[in-house]
C-alpha cells in the first residue's frame, strides 16, 4: 500500500458503543465528553467543545431546586416571572425586580418532596403539593394582583356559631374561611345539607348561595278531639295530623275559642299542650293554626368545607382551560372549564363544561398509576404510565375520545418528557429515549437511536434519580439529565443533537451543578427561550457560548476520539507517519494523543496515558507532527484545555503499509 493521506472526519453522529470494535460505524465515536457537532465558536457544524454554564441569577433557592416554572404577566407587558422552589419550601421569584431572584415568602411543599409539579395559567401558578399536614393539596401563587398565595384546601372542618335563622350568612366559631373559597361546598354533619359558598366576608363569615336550613309553609289543619277535655294537657286527634315540626304551633278549639300552644309532638295523632284542656266535649273540633317553619342547623353543628379537589395528586397541568390532577391511583380529575375551584362531578351530563373524572383502563381492567401529564397540543392530552401511554383527544365532556397509544412503552416520570417545536413528544421510557408524533393514537412510538443508544439511559431508577428532558431551541437538540436525589455524586447527562439524533455525553464541572429540574425560560415573550437548570446547590444556571468555564471558574473537562481505524489493510500492519490539525480561528488550544494497538479492541481499551505520541494544536493550521507509529490499528484523542472553547476544521493523518500480520 503506497503512502496515503486520510482526512479524519469529526464524528457528527455521536457516540456508538454497541457494534464490533473494528466495525465502528462511520461518523461515530466510542469516547467523547463535553463536545458537540455544533461547537461553541461561531455556531458552525464542524465539531468542538460544548458551551459553558453560567448563573442565570445571582441569588439561589438555598439548597436544591425542586421546581422551575414561570408566569406571564396579564397586564400586556409580556414580562415573564421566574418561579423556583428549593428544598427549604420557600418560593423565589423575580417579581419585585425582574432579573433578581428573591424569596417571596410562600410556604410550599411538604418536607421530603424530591420534585414538585406546577401549571401556570392566567397570571397564576398552580402548584400540586399533596400530603401536607395543613390539608392543602394545591397552592396558587397569584402574580396578577401581587398577592403571595391563594390556598385551595382539600377539606376543612369547623363549627357553626349561632342557630339557623333562614339566612344565607354562615358564621363559624373559628377562622376557617379564606379568599378563594368561592364555589366551595359546605356540608353540615347533622343533617347532611349541602350549600355552596357565594362570597367570603372574612375568615369566620361567608355568604351562601341559598338560605341555610329548610323552610315549610303550613296551612291551617282541622281535626277532632278523641275523648273529653278532662283537665289534661294531652290532646288526642281522631286522625293523623301532627308532624315533628309543630312544636310552638297554636291549637284553637272552635266551640270555646280557647288557644293552647303545642309543647311537644308525641306522635302523628297526639301532642302535649302548654296547659290543661278545659270545657271541651268529646269529638270537640279544633284547628292547628298554620305557620312558616325554618330549621335544620343549630349552634354547635359541625360542618365540612370542600373544594371537591381530589386528594394526594402530585401531577398537575392545564388542558383546554381546565385544571387537571392525577396520581398513583390511576385516576385523573378535571375541574370545570374556566373555573379551577369547581370540582362537582355531579353536574348534569348536558353541561359540556362540567368537571370530569375518569381512569385509563380497558373495560374490566385495573388502571395503572399515572406517571406523567403532557398537554401535547390544545387538542391532545397524553397520560403516561410506567409501561403504557393513553391519549385524550378533545374535551372529555364534549365528545372527547380516549385511546391507548402503547401497551408496552411508558413515560418514567413527569419531568422525563419535552416537546419539540413541531410538537413531537420526546420522553424517557424504561428502555431508552422515545419520540411520538402529535396525532390521536395513529402514530407509532419510536425508540431514538436504537442502534447506538447509551446503556446508561436504560432502566433508570426513578426512585433514586430525577430524570429531566428539555428541548433546546437555541442549539436544536434535547437535554437529558439523570441526577441522584441523595449524596454528592455526579449523574448521567446527555445531549441529543436532533439533526442526526446523535448522543453526546455531558459531564458538569462540579457535583453542585447537577440539575434536579430543567425549564425553558425567557425573561419576556419577545426573546427566545433558553434552557435553565435548577441545580443541586440551589443556583439556576444556563448554557452560553461566550462562557468558557462552568460557573465562571470551573474547568470543563472535554475530549473526543477518532477511530479506531486501520493503519494497514486486512492482512498488513501499517505506520502512521504524520498528523496535521486545523482549528478554527480564535479557537483555544487542543492537546492530541495518538494510540496504537494490534487490534481495534486493544487500541480502544488503552488507558488515557498509554499513548504512543502526543502534542498540541493551536488556532489555525498546525505544523505537521511526525509520529512514525507502527501497528494494526490506531486512534486519535483530542483533549481541550477545559478553560477555552475550541472548534476543529479538520484532522489529517498520513499512513503507509507495513508487513503482514504475524501469526
Amino acid at each position: 500500500m503506497p503512502k496515503q493521506t486520510v482526512d479524519l472526519i469529526f464524528p457528527a453522529q455521536g457516540l456508538d458503543r454497541r457494534g464490533a470494535y473494528q466495525r465502528q460505524p462511520p461518523f461515530t465515536t466510542r469516547a467523547a465528553v463535553n463536545v458537540r457537532w455544533t461547537g461553541a465558536l461561531e455556531d458552525r457544524d464542524r465539531g468542538g467543545s460544548r458551551p459553558g454554564l453560567e448563573r442565570t441569577f445571582a441569588a439561589k433557592t438555598t439548597t436544591g431546586t425542586v421546581l422551575l416554572d414561570s408566569i406571564i404577566a396579564t397586564d400586556g407587558t409580556g414580562l415573564r416571572t421566574i418561579a423556583a422552589i428549593g428544598t427549604n419550601k420557600t418560593l423565589c421569584t423575580d417579581r419585585a425586580t425582574p432579573g433578581t431572584l428573591a424569596a417571596d415568602g410562600v410556604d410550599f411543599i411538604k418536607t421530603g418532596n424530591n420534585q414538585v409539579f406546577s401549571a401556570p395559567h392566567a397570571g397564576k401558578l398552580y402548584v400540586a403539593d399533596p400530603g401536607r399536614s395543613d390539608n392543602v393539596d394545591v397552592i396558587v401563587y397569584d402574580l396578577s394582583d401581587g398577592s403571595n398565595a391563594l390556598i385551595m384546601p382539600a377539606d376543612t372542618t369547623g363549627t357553626m356559631n349561632g342557630d339557623c335563622n333562614g339566612s344565607t350568612t354562615l358564621v363559624a366559631t373559628t377562622a376557617i374561611f379564606a379568599t378563594g373559597m368561592e364555589g366551595y361546598t359546605v356540608t353540615f354533619t347533622a343533617t347532611g345539607e349541602i350549600y355552596k359558598i357565594l362570597s367570603v366576608t372574612n375568615t369566620t363569615t361567608v355568604e351562601l348561595t341559598e338560605i341555610i336550613g329548610w323552610t315549610i309553609d303550613y296551612d291551617d289543619i282541622f281535626g277532632a278531639m278523641s275523648g273529653d277535655g278532662n283537665g289534661s294537657s294531652n290532646l288526642q286527634s281522631t286522625s293523623s295530623i301532627f308532624v315533628d315540626n309543630m312544636e310552638g304551633f297554636k291549637v284553637r278549639f272552635l266551640s270555646t275559642e280557647e288557644e293552647y300552644t303545642i309543647s311537644s309532638v308525641d306522635n302523628s295523632s297526639e301532642v302535649t299542650l302548654s296547659g290543661n284542656i278545659t270545657g271541651e266535649d268529646e269529638d270537640g273540633s279544633f284547628v292547628v293554626l298554620g305557620e312558616t317553619v325554618t330549621g335544620g342547623e343549630t349552634s354547635g353543628d359541625t360542618l365540612t368545607i370542600e373544594s371537591g379537589l381530589p386528594d394526594d395528586c402530585p401531577l398537575i397541568c392545564v388542558y383546554r382551560d381546565r385544571l387537571v390532577l392525577a396520581g398513583p391511583d390511576g385516576l385523573w380529575y378535571m375541574s370545570r372549564m374556566g373555573d379551577f375551584t369547581d370540582w362537582n362531578y355531579g353536574a348534569y351530563s348536558s353541561d359540556t363544561q362540567r368537571p370530569v373524572s375518569a381512569n385509563n383502563a380497558e373495560a374490566g381492567a385495573t388502571s395503572m398509576p399515572i406517571t406523567a401529564l403532557v398537554p401535547l397540543t390544545s387538542n391532545l392530552l397524553v397520560f403516561g404510565g410506567n409501561d403504557e401511554i393513553w391519549i385524550l383527544t378533545g374535551d372529555p365532556a364534549y365528545g372527547g375520545t380516549l385511546c391507548q397509544a402503547s401497551k408496552t412503552v411508558g413515560i418514567v416520570s413527569n419531568t422525563a418528557w419535552t416537546i419539540t417545536p413541531d410538537q413531537w413528544l420526546v420522553f424517557a421510557g424504561r428502555r431508552g429515549i422515545y419520540m411520538m408524533a402529535p396525532s390521536p393514537c395513529s402514530s407509532a412510538v419510536v425508540l431514538i437511536g436504537e442502534d447506538r443508544l447509551p446503556q446508561e439511559l436504560k432502566d433508570i431508577n426513578t426512585t433514586a434519580n430525577a430524570v429531566c428532558l428539555e428541548w433546546d431551541d437555541e442549539y436544536k437538540g434535547v437535554h437529558v439529565y439523570v441526577t441522584p436525589y441523595s449524596g454528592d455524586t455526579a449523574g448521567s447527562h446527555w445531549w441529543i443533537d436532533w439533526k442526526y439524533k446523535a448522543f453526546w455525553e455531558i459531564a458538569l464541572g462540579d457535583n453542585d451543578f447537577q440539575p434536579r429540574v430543567t425549564y425553558n425560560y425567557a425573561p419576556n415573550v419577545t426573546v427566545g427561550n433558553s434552557v435553565v437548570l435548577g441545580c443541586r446547590d440551589g443556583y439556576i444556571r444556563n448554557y452560553d457560548d461566550a462562557v468558557e468555564h462552568d460557573d465562571t471558574e470551573t474547568a470543563i473537562s472535554n475530549y473526543v476520539e477518532y477511530g479506531p481505524f486501520r493503519l494497514g489493510d486486512a492482512t498488513h500492519e501499517g505506520m502512521m507517519t504524520s498528523l496535521v490539525g486545523v482549528l478554527g480561528v480564535g479557537s483555544g488550544a487542543v492537546a492530541w494523543r495518538a494510540y496504537v494497538g494490534a487490534t481495534a479492541e486493544a487500541v480502544s481499551d488503552l488507558a488515557v496515558g498509554a499513548h504512543f505520541s502526543s502534542g498540541s494544536f493551536a488556532a489555525g493550521r498546525s505544523n505537521r507532527a511526525g509520529i512514525r507509529m507502527y501497528g494494526g490499528w490506531a486512534k486519535i484523542r483530542l483533549i481541550g484545555s477545559g478553560t477555552a472553547a475550541w472548534a476543529i476544521e479538520g484532522l489529517t493523518v498520513t499512513r503507509e503499509a507495513g508487513g503482514e500480520f504475524k501469526l
